[in-house]
Parts: C-alpha cells; structure tokens; sequence
C-alpha cells in the first residue's frame, strides 16, 4: 500500500515529466532509425564531430621512416627543376628505372596517362606535303617515329618493376578513355538482388600499350563524406559487372605477393551487400559498399616523403637506401595540381598521403578501423534503457544533482567510445545517447528552473513582510520612516562563527547537526534581537547581523558590542548543556566593525534580501577570521572603538587584512568598562606598556613587558609578539616601520 501511495504521489507530482522523457526518448530511437535524409544529413553531421575528435586526439606520434610506405614527391621542388605538369613519358621511365634501382619493391602512380604523348616526328611527318617533299627526308622521318614513341618508351621499362598504374572512374555520363585493367571480380547481376557497391558511369584510364605492360591498374578515387571530409576509402569499385581494387588495395597484393582475392557478401531484403574482402587469408573488414576507415597515422609528413626530382638527379645508388624492398607511391602536393583533401585531420591533406595511410594498412595486415554490426542494436538498447530510466530518475533531482548524473553517464559513454576506437577499432557514435541525455536533461532543468522559480515567489510573499521583533512595533506606528531602497548609513555589522564546525559536523549525525545548530542560534538570535540588531542571513554554522538599518540607531556601536559579549556569555552556558545531550562543545569567535555601509532590499525578482554591502562589512568578516589567529573570542576595528567609551579595550594588534592596503587597529572589548575589576586593570596597564614599547621600537623593553604579563593571558597575543620580537633581533626592520603586521588570508 505504500508503494502505490508513494507512486500515486509520484505520478500526480511528476507525472508530465516523464512522459516528457519518455517522448524524448522515443524521438531520438527515432533519429536513431530513420532513413529520412535531411534527418540523416543532421545526425550523421554530428557522428562526423565526434569521430573527428576522437580520432584526433588518439594519434600516436611514429617515425615515418619505420614504415613500408615512401612517398615520391612531385612537389614545387620538382616542378621548377623538370617543367611542368604533366612531365614527359621519358621523365616517368626515367624515375621508374631509377627506382627499381634503388630497390623499391613496389611502385604505384597516383597519376593516369589517358592520352598519348605527342610524338615530334610524326607531326613532322604529317606537315610535309606528299607532293614536294623529300624521299629519303620522309624515310629518315619515318625511321624516327619508334624512337621518338616515349608511351612506347615507358611501356617498355614497366614489365618486371612491379608497377601499378592509376585509374579514375567517373560518375557522369562521359566517353571512357584509355584501356581499364583486367578485373578482379565478376558480379552476377540477377534479377532479384542489386548490388549495393555504386555503378561508375565512365572512366580515363591509361593507354592499352601502358596498361598491359604494368603489373596492376588501381582506381584513385577519393569518396569524401557529404561534409566533404574524407574519412572512409573504397577498396572496390564497379564498372557494370565488374569489380576493380583502388590503388592501394592492387599495390598491396603485389607487394605481398597475393595470388587470390574474394568478395565476402551477404543478402539484406534484395540487395547484395558487401561484408569483407579477402586477399589469400588476408581477411579485411569493409562498409557495405566495399570502404574501409582510412587509418590515419597523424597530419601531412606521416611517411617519408622523397623530392622527385632528387630521384631523377640522384648520381649514386646508395643516396636512397631506405627505398630498399619498400612500397612507394608517386603523386604529389604541389598546390597547382590539385591533390589535397579536405581530412579530419588536416584541411588540405595529400590524398597521395591518404593511399599511403590504407596502403600500410593492408601491408601490415591490420584490422581497419570499422563500424560493427551490432552498433545499432546496441545503440537502440542503449537508448532505451538510459532514456527511460532517466525520464523516471530525473524529476526527482535538483539543478546540482541532474549536472551530477547527466555528467556521470555522458562521461563514461564518450570514455567507452575512446576505449572501443583505442582497443578494438571500432567507431561506436555515442551521439544519438549523449543528445537524449543532454536533452532529458535540459527539460528537467528547466522545468526545475521555474518551479523553484515560482516557490522562491511564494516564499518571498509569505515571510518577506517579517522583520526583528523589536522593530515591529516601531515600524507600524511610523512606516514612513521606514525605507527598503538602497541608501548609506553609519551602522555597525556582527559576524560570529562556530569553530571548527567542519570537524563537529563530520562525527554527528544529521539530526544530531539540525539539533544542535537549531539550539545554538535561537539563543544567539534572541540577544542580537534584544540588543536590537537585525539578523542578516544564517550561512551554515555563521550567522551576520547588523545595527543601524531598518531603524536609526545612534547607539549601534554599544548594542552590537553588547550583543557579541552576551554571546560569549552565552556559549559558555550552553557549552555544558551540550554535553549533556552527548553534543561536543562548542566556541565561537565574532568580529565586530563600523563604518559606511549600504543598505536596501537588494537581489533579484526571485529572490530578494534585506542586507548591508561596503568595506566595512567585508572588514568585519576579516575579524571574525583573525580571532582564530590570535586567540580570543570577540575583536573590533577601530571605528568601533574609537566612538564607543563604554567598554575596556585590549590593543591586540595593527594590521593589514587581506584586500586592504591600509593599517588599522584592532580591539578585544573584555567587558563594559564600570564592571572591570582592579586586577583586570592593572594587568591592562602592563599590556599597554608593552605595546607602547613594542610600537615604539624598544625591543628589550616590550620583550621584559610582554615576559611579566605572559602569566596573566589565556589568548595567543603574548606568544605572538614574543616570537616576532626574536625574529626581530635577527632580521631588524629596514626603513620607516608602523608596526603593521600583513595578514594574507581571509
């Protein structure tokens, strides 16, 4: 029965809260699942944030130079020693020659040739007339064509060299150039499953004498997400029914001498998706159209990148021996060639340098970063369970407590997100979770927002009107003297704080805490309300008041002093009650100061307060803090005792608190002066005089006089001055000295 009261409760209170959450919830497995693209484009801009910094910021720092991969740079370098681009024929045999004979094991061209190079001895032929020109010039000419062929040239230098040619397909309607490669892989095209790896339209390839002389043809086509940000490179394209590796995937078989390869597929609804792809038993993990994450190993420079032309212009085969048995790759980043890609690491990144990074993937044999199978099963299992058990658990939380939460769950999401990418390479998106926290979270808070809102406005009108009970009488007989407005008086302020409160709370338990504090400051609020002071605010274990303000009170300097002594009289009655009640005993130090204040109703339109602001507020807190300091229960400032003659007054000290640039004098008020004893005087006359020396700078005098009093003080002040007056017989004062003394915390 309690259960259903308390749910009964919980539902009429709560109740559109958590459908709130709860439709929250539904709307982000909706994200989660669908197809629509504007709504795809949105989340997938949101994946693409997170695996961006992901990404970023687990890149391990390597030496390029540990690596299989070389980059043969055809940079600005180059350019201005060989001309432009595109070079010659004979300049690509040239650096394919030298290569090989440097040792490179593999080459691949980031370039195609899809247009046969002009050929001088064949325009010349074709300008002579047939008519006049000359025989045996003619023959000579034609005795020149096979030697000035530089496709031929080239074709001749690539068999045996393990060269692999680049290819670019295109997706538009366009005449094909060139000769594409063999194949390899035949797609069976039935009538009821569609491939789901994209038909290319067209393509430029290389030149039929080129194609057939290399080792392998590879497609060097980039496909940039729709961000434009190149994440993810296919490994496979399709040309109709035929299926051709990229760049880097045919330059990996031949590198590490791969005779077989397979398309691993499986059948969703009527397509036919692509699971794997396998060289031999090389087993790589690919999308459903064929692409792997490219497994970026950090900015541009992340391989070793060679100068072209220091190739070409190399006078020894020993200048290059870290070309020995590697795989290189000639493109380039010259900015006028128009090869840089926008990456999530880099804007303008070499897309030479992203074959690189899948090129030494598929050498080493790696597990490509992937996206599993089950992520979205998970996802959706994931979002049901947090969303609906935040919607439950969230109204039940304050502000503080929902950050705490939100915070607790989104941290470990996006820490098992970094540790799935770190460990297994697997790009686990936490977005659609993190955004249905975030937004559960928002709701809650902001619906906590205006119902506290609306409580603070309640409370406000109910014990706004309240003022001390000694002023009541006075207010309602004469309202108009009584203003709430900002305005400056001379009034007189109270801080008094129970002593290591911190170290009492922590061995009572809560209601032990409640009770104690409850009888400590009723009391200690019925004497400030007799000495008719006004209670500020209560802050845990402090409580401040002051005098002067609503009512004018000539006397406030007497009354707040009286106040503070009643106080101590006070705690030292309850201190043997508490005992009693198994409650520890308790001390309290006060600071008491005057000075130019302001005072009103200040705050906000949810929640105002009657309070007084100025430095010489903030000058009687400092004192309160400094009884600790010196031992002694009550201190004041010296505007407080320098208009109030009623009191004794024991000179403790001259300071300079922390945030005030000038000294001032500060005061114990032992008691009012008509009930000072004559022990209590005398021992006042021998305190004066050894400050009097003490400021006065007779060291050997102030030290006999502090000596001779020591036994008559219960506070730290003798012990205090007695130390800093045998640091001064070390360290005597430099310069013009007032006896301050600089205190450096509150």
């Amino acid at each position: 029965m309690k259960l259903v009261r308390w749910l009964q409760r919980y539902l009429q209170r709560y109740g559109l809260a958590v459908l709130v959450g709860l439709a929250l919830t539904v709307f982000s497995l909706w994200l989660l699942v669908a197809d629509a693209a504007t709504v795809r484009a949105a989340v997938n801009r949101l994946d693409y944030l997170i695996y961006d910094l992901r990404l970023r910021a687990t890149l391990e720092a390597s030496d390029p130079a540990e690596r299989d991969v070389i980059i043969i740079n055809i940079d600005e370098k180059s350019l201005e020693a060989q001309g432009r681009w595109p070079w010659s024929r004979l300049t690509i045999a040239d650096l394919v020659m030298r290569l090989n004979q440097f040792g490179a094991k593999t080459i691949g061209l980031d370039v195609s040739f899809p247009e046969p190079e002009r050929n001088a001895a064949v325009e010349l032929l074709q300008s002579q007339s047939t008519e006049t020109a000359d025989v045996e010039q003619l023959q000579f000419l034609q005795s020149l064509v096979p030697a000035m062929d530089r496709d031929a040239l080239l074709a001749s230098v690539l068999p045996g060299r393990n060269v692999v040619l680049g290819v670019m397909f295109l997706n538009e309607d366009a005449t094909p150039k060139g000769e594409l490669p063999p194949p390899w892989y035949f797609v069976d095209l039935g009538r009821t499953n569609t491939w789901r790896v994209p038909d290319m339209e067209s393509y430029s390839s290389n030149l039929t004498q080129l194609t057939n002389a290399a080792s392998e043809g590879g497609f060097l086509n980039a496909t940039p997400d729709d961000d434009g940000v190149v994440r993810r490179s296919p490994l496979i394209m399709r040309y109709g029914d035929l299926i051709y590796p990229s760049l880097a995937l045919a330059m990996a078989k031949v590198h590490n001498d791969r005779v077989g390869f397979k398309i691993n597929t499986a059948a969703i609804r009527e397509e036919v998706v692509v699971t794997s792809l396998q060289l031999d038993k090389q087993q790589i993990g690919t999308d459903s159209i064929g692409r792997v994450l490219v497994p970026y190993r950090g900015g541009r420079h992340s391989f070793e990148y060679i100068s072209a032309t220091d190739i070409l212009n190399a006078s020894s085969l020993q200048e290059f021996p870290q070309l020995q048995g590697k795989a290189v790759l000639v493109g380039t980043t010259a900015l006028g060639l128009y090869d840089l890609r926008n990456t999530p690491i880099e804007p303008s990144f070499p897309g030479v340098e992203i074959q690189a990074n899948v090129l030494q993937g598929l050498i080493d044999g790696i597990s490509f970063p992937r996206e599993p199978d089950w992520a979205k099963a998970a996802l959706v299992l994931l979002v049901l369970g947090l969303g609906m058990g935040l919607s439950l658990v969230a109204p039940l939380l304050s502000a503080g407590w929902l950050v705490v939460v939100s915070v607790a769950l989104m941290v470990p999401l996006m820490m098992a997100d970094f540790w799935l990418w770190a460990s297994y390479q697997l790009s686990f998106s936490p977005v659609i979770p993190l955004l249905m926290v975030l937004l559960i979270a928002l709701y809650n808070g902001a619906n906590g927002f205006f119902n506290e809102a609306e409580l603070r406005g309640e409370l406000h009108d109910m014990f706004g009107q309240y003022v001390p009970t000694s002023h009541i009488d006075s207010m309602m007989d004469d309202p108009e003297s009584i203003s709430f407005a900002g305005e400056t008086r001379d009034m007189s302020v109270l801080f008094a704080d129970i002593r290591n409160f911190t170290t009492i709370s922590e061995h009572l338990e809560v209601n032990q805490l409640k009770q104690m504090l409850n009888e400590f400051f009723t009391p200690m609020t019925g004497i400030i309300f007799n000495c008719h002071g006004t209670i500020d605010k209560y802050i845990g274990d402090l409580v401040m008041a002051f005098w002067g303000a609503p009512l004018e009170d000539p006397n406030h300097r007497k009354h707040a002093i009286s106040a503070a002594l009643k106080m101590l009289a006070k705690v030292d009655e309850l201190r043997p009650i508490f005992v009693e009640q198994g409650l520890p005993e308790i001390a309290i130090g006060i600071g008491v100061n005057s000075g130019t204040m302001n005072v009103g109703d200040m705050g906000s339109e949810y929640r105002r307060s009657y309070t007084v602001l100025g430095d010489a507020v903030n000058l009687g807190s400092r004192l309160e803090g400094l009884t600790k300091f010196y031992g002694v229960s009550l201190l004041v400032g010296e505007e407080t005792r320098d208009h109030c003659e009623d009191f004794l007054y024991r000179y403790i000290d001259k300071v300079m608190v922390k945030g005030k640039d000038e000294p001032i004098r500060i005061y114990e008020p032992l008691c009012l002066l008509k009930d000072a004893d004559e022990e209590l005087l005398n021992l006042q006359l021998l305190h004066e005089e050894a400050m009097r020396c003490y400021m006065e700078q007779e060291w050997e005098a102030a030290e006999r006089a502090f000596e001779q009093i020591a036994p008559g003080f219960e506070n730290k002040q003798v012990e205090i001055f007695l130390a800093r007056l045998q640091e001064i017989q070390v360290y005597p004062p430099i310069g013009e000295w007032d006896g301050a003394y600089r205190h450096t915390q509150k």
